[in-house]
């Protein structure tokens, strides 16, 4: 089952985009980590996924079993 299912995510901020048609999904149990240099929009999708930003584009689900928490500067999905 997906806790998570992101579909075709754009995010810009001026003219930089940080992502364009991003898309991916974890599934229950799944331990994933998201790794990147400063700037490439680690925290930025974390936003979207908990509603924090609006994407330009594209569709974040998670599952209503699945809780996404900022705890201090990591983001936890549980």
């Amino acid at each position: 089952m997906n806790v998570l299912d992101v579909q075709n995510l754009t995010l810009s901020f001026g003219e930089n985009t940080l992502f364009s048609d991003l898309s991916f999904d974890i599934q229950d149990k799944e331990k994933v980590g998201f790794v990147g240099v400063n700037g490439a929009g680690k925290t930025s999708l974390f936003k979207i996924i908990t509603g924090e930003y609006k994407a330009d584009s594209g569709n974040c689900f998670i599952s209503k079993k699945c809780k996404a928490r900022l705890y201090g500067t990591a983001y936890l999905l549980k």
